[in-house]
Parts: C-alpha cells; sequence; structure tokens
C-alpha cells in the first residue's frame, strides 16, 4: 500500500480518524509535560541572560558560557531522561572544560537518572549525552583518561563517542589502544575498520617511499 492509498483510507474511515487524532493529542501531551519539566531550568538561565525554549536549543548556538554551572546544578534533578541527555549534549562547549572530572563522574555514574519519571515520555540517554559532550571538549592531555572510559566494557555503546575523541587528540596512540579492543562486543566492528583503513594507508605511505628510493638510486646510477 503506497503513502497515497493509505491516506485515502484514512480519509474515508471515521475510525482511522479517530485513531490517528488520538495518536496527535497524545504525542501533543507528551510534548507539554516535557515543557513542563523544563521549566525550571529554563528560569535559572533566563536569569543569566540566556532564553530559549527547551535545553536541547542550546545545540543551536554557543554564547552560554554562564549556563554552564546552572546545567550541571540542574543535571543531578529529577528531570525525564529526554530533558537531562539535552542538558548534557548542551556541555560540549569549551567553557564546560573546567568540570571535565564532574562531567566524567556524571557519565559513569548516571545511566538510569531520570528513567522513573519517564512512563510514556520519549526517553533519552543522558550517558549518551555526555559522551557526546566529553568528545567535544575532549584534549591531548585526556588520553589515558579517555583510555579508562573506552576499556570500561560497563558504559556499552556510548564508549563509541570516545572513539572519536581519541582519533582527535592523539590519533597514533589511539591506534595502539584500539588494538586492544578489535574484540569488543559494542566497538569491535567500528574498530576493526578504522585499523584496516589504518593498515591500508601504511601500505600506501610505505609503498610511495619505495618508489621514490627506488627511482632517487636509478637517477644516482
Amino acid at each position: 500500500m503506497t503513502a497515497e492509498e493509505l491516506m485515502r483510507m484514512m480519509a474515508s474511515d471515521p475510525e482511522l480518524r479517530v485513531a490517528k487524532r488520538q495518536r496527535e493529542i497524545a504525542w501533543a501531551e507528551k510534548g507539554w509535560r516535557l515543557d513542563l519539566a523544563e521549566q525550571p531550568i529554563l528560569r535559572d538561565l533566563a536569569a543569566v541572560g540566556v532564553r530559549v525554549r527547551s535545553v536541547w536549543d542550546l545545540l543551536e548556538r554557543h554564547d552560554y558560557d554562564d549556563a554552564i554551572p546552572i546545567l550541571l546544578r540542574h543535571l543531578r534533578g529529577g528531570y525525564p531522561s529526554r530533558v537531562l541527555e539535552g542538558m548534557a549534549r548542551a556541555l560540549g562547549e569549551p567553557a564546560a572544560r573546567p568540570y571535565w572530572d564532574e562531567m566524567v563522574r556524571i557519565y559513569a555514574e548516571g545511566a538510569e537518572w531520570g528513567k522513573d519519571l519517564d512512563d510514556d515520555l520519549p526517553q533519552g540517554n543522558l550517558r549518551e549525552g555526555m559522551a557526546v559532550a566529553l568528545m567535544a571538549i575532549s584534549r591531548k592531555e585526556d588520553v589515558s583518561r579517555l583510555e579508562t572510559l573506552i576499556r570500561n566494557r560497563e558504559f556499552g555503546q556510548s564508549r563509541g563517542f570516545f572513539i572519536d575523541a581519541l582519533l582527535k587528540v592523539a590519533k597514533p596512540e589511539a591506534l595502539c589502544i584500539f588494538r586492544d579492543l578489535r574484540d569488543d562486543p559494542d566497538l569491535g566492528d567500528e574498530i576493526r575498520r578504522i585499523l584496516e583503513r589504518a593498515e591500508k594507508r601504511r601500505t600506501r605511505q610505505r609503498s610511495r617511499a619505495l618508489l621514490k628510493k627506488s627511482e632517487s638510486q636509478q637517477r644516482e646510477k
């Protein structure tokens, strides 16, 4: 059945129209409940001049340095996981750098925060959101800490963001770390692809180097 045929069928069937309307109302109600849950955060943000309709709107801007401590404080409050994920992702800004250690603690401890409030609300993932933020603000001096995080299988698939973080800040060291993670149940497939590409690059580089050496020797003759 095509989308056009489905729309015609729904238009001609009162029960389907009612069911569609009920789903729309239910979805709107969930959005309203999330909006209501965010209000204490939004009021505190507005007090420091950061006015947004949702914490997720912060991801579209980069002018909210004064909001970082507020977001960190509210992350430990009782909010639905979707709201917590939005706040965590918004911490991926240079102004959050001094709070690296606290962000790592939240990443490690906060996997289930907010889940008890979700009920039938759209769910989020605080741990994943914080991994995105940590990836964004990582520096070369963080290699050992990133290695500790990526090796901890308790953190599951969210560790995938630390693959990008390590490649960004210290690619040679990252490739050495990845060799030990080839068989990781969550990251193994991606890591093997990365290592294979790296090996192909090294092979091409060696081939070019040998060719240049051969050409140089021929000229000397």
